[in-house]
């Protein structure tokens, strides 16, 4: 396989993710062109499709040999070294020397010495001298402990030109596989999508491509406490809004995937980074155009074997239902999810009580908390009146108590049947069973708090409290599930009334704010003033999207 022309290198380098990746979208059934269910065949994919149909033998089998799985393994892990990453700051559009925002020097040295091993990141073998030089303490920012080799899957080769030919984009690009990517999930595996699926759709179009790199400059920025580019974040997002809307208004526009992508995309960065946009639009609008477009795209997604749907249905899934328990400007999350999940398993994949990777609890949980956001969604909007205030008095109406007490019976057969795949999640089986119990029992509180307005000293609230902070208590500091648990993390911390729970978790609070995710510090902040003030937390909010 032939490199990108333009790369400083090419060294062959292990990749943590593509294997599985690479496995199963070779195996993918490849829809016809008169399919009604076809989806657009993106570049990189497509390739992969080649491979497969003109192999003279399926590398994938069973029995294949020894040198069979060997170059099989190889073509799924190589990747190319594009130099390295300083952790330097963007001085932003039209001021940084955006050519130098990588140091080839490395790359160089590889190419004619060979003296530098390319998969070690230990300072002493990449010019400990100039590393001392940098302007900021690396040992504040782990992932800059030492510089980071920009090691690219081959797999997304050949790169466009938008990334070869400027170097800080193709920095952020990499910044975003191998940092941010890994963040957006509560266990980072081979499976995560961010790693494997969306870079696929991002390299095949500019504006989710554009996106991608919005995103990885905001999220580098705010973990090295560097100022954020604004303008250079601004121009790539420029265009994206109004396409999307042409396409979800133009009868004669088809929605494809790479639209849905864009849209959820937009609204995750909106997410992560509220001042990104010079125009004040707010996330709520931005998940209604992702919600619309999905509901355009929905049919063409549902069929066996779709990674790229499966992906975009969990994603949007998963801010839907936060963003309604997040905010009752936001609408009631949908009931369409599941079902579509459920359409893009292969036969016998589909498990509603195993706990899910990317969102970090099982499909059942999941629909439990779609169903509370429903509920809290009516019962919010009854709390306030014409214009806008609290009524601390207010009380569910009897079709809301027996819709809330329905949902009650589910806790126990949610927890009963939960499960996480030992051999899958390895070490981290412990924080997964975690993450699902903790988001189940702040499903819990919400219900009973939000809908059936259940005493904070209550017995019932008292057990889901003592539950919800038990589960936190399991999941480790500095683990990747810790970031994934931001909303039961918030409302344990809004529904303890002990001195040293509020402690434990604004402490939390404050470390995880490090990894550079705004929506961290807003949530905490809105916390602190419920605590500050004694308010209930929906009375107080403001739009802070709480996941």
């Amino acid at each position: 396989m032939e490199a990108c022309e333009g790369a400083p290198t090419l060294q062959t380098q292990p990749s943590d993710h593509s294997e599985s990746y690479f496995t199963k979208i070779m195996n993918r059934p490849i829809p016809s062109d008169s399919d009604s269910n076809c989806v657009p065949m993106h570049s990189a994919v497509a390739r992969l499709h080649r491979y497969r149909d003109t192999s003279k033998q399926n590398l994938l089998t069973v029995d294949a040999s020894s040198a069979e799985r060997k170059w099989q393994a190889y073509l799924t892990s190589v990747t190319d070294n594009y130099g390295l990453d300083r952790g330097r700051p963007d001085l932003d559009l039209n001021k940084n020397d955006d050519h130098s925002a990588i140091d080839i020097n490395y790359a160089l040295d590889l190419i004619n010495s060979q003296k530098i091993d390319p998969s070690t990141r230990d300072a002493e073998d990449i010019n400990l001298e100039d590393a001392e030089k940098e302007a900021f303490d690396r040992s504040k920012y782990m992932y800059y402990a030492s510089p980071v080799p920009i090691n690219i899957p081959r797999y997304l080769s050949p790169l466009p030109p938008s990334l070869v030919k400027t170097p800080i984009n193709l920095m952020y690009f990499h910044h975003f596989l191998n940092h941010t990517a890994k963040m957006l999930v509560p266990h980072d595996c081979d499976d995560n999508p961010f790693i494997s699926v969306l870079p696929t759709l991002a390299i095949s179009d500019s504006n989710l491509l554009n996106l991608t790199l919005a995103y990885s400059a905001s999220h580098r920025a705010r973990y090295l406490e560097h100022p954020e580019p604004a303008n250079r974040i601004a121009h790539w997002v420029s265009n994206v809004f109004p396409a999307l809307r042409l396409a979800l208004e133009d009868t004669h526009e088809k929605v494809t995937d790479n639209h849905l992508a864009a849209a959820i995309m937009l609204l995750s960065l909106k997410i992560v980074s509220p001042s990104t946009f010079e125009v004040p639009i707010p996330w709520q609008s931005h998940l209604k155009l992702a919600r619309d477009l999905f509901v355009a795209r929905k049919e063409h997604l549902a069929y066996p074997g779709n990674l790229v749907g499966a992906f975009l249905t969990r994603w949007l899934s998963y801010l839907d239902i936060v963003g309604s328990l997040s905010c009752r400007h936001s609408e009631p999350p949908s009931l369409d999810y599941s079902s579509i999940l459920r359409a893009c398993s292969g036969d016998g994949e589909y498990d509603e009580f195993h706990i899910d990777c990317f969102t970090g609890f099982t499909p059942r949980t999941g629909q439990f908390l779609t169903q509370v956001g429903r509920l809290t969604h009516q019962c919010d909007n009854e709390r306030f009146d014409g214009l806008g205030v609290f009524d601390s008095d207010w009380k569910p109406s009897p079709a809301a108590i027996v819709a809330g007490e329905a949902l009650l019976s589910d806790i126990d057969l949610l927890e009963t049947h939960a499960h996480a795949n030992d051999t899958h999640f390895h070490l981290g089986s412990m924080d997964s069973l975690a993450i699902d119990r903790a988001f189940r029992y702040a499903g819990l509180l919400h219900l009973h708090r939000r809908v059936l307005s259940t005493s904070l000293f209550s017995e019932p609230v008292k057990r889901a409290s003592s539950e919800l902070f038990e589960a936190m208590v399991e999941i480790r500091n500095g683990a990747s599930a810790e970031v994934g648990a931001l909303f039961p993390l918030f409302t344990a911390g809004c529904e303890s009334i002990h001195p040293q729970q509020r402690a434990d978790i604004q402490e939390r609070f404050e470390l995880l704010e490090k990894t550079g995710m705004k929506q961290i510090q807003n949530a905490r902040r809105l916390m602190q003033r419920s605590w500050d003030e004694d308010l209930p937390w929906i009375a107080l909010a403001e739009g802070e999207f709480l996941g």
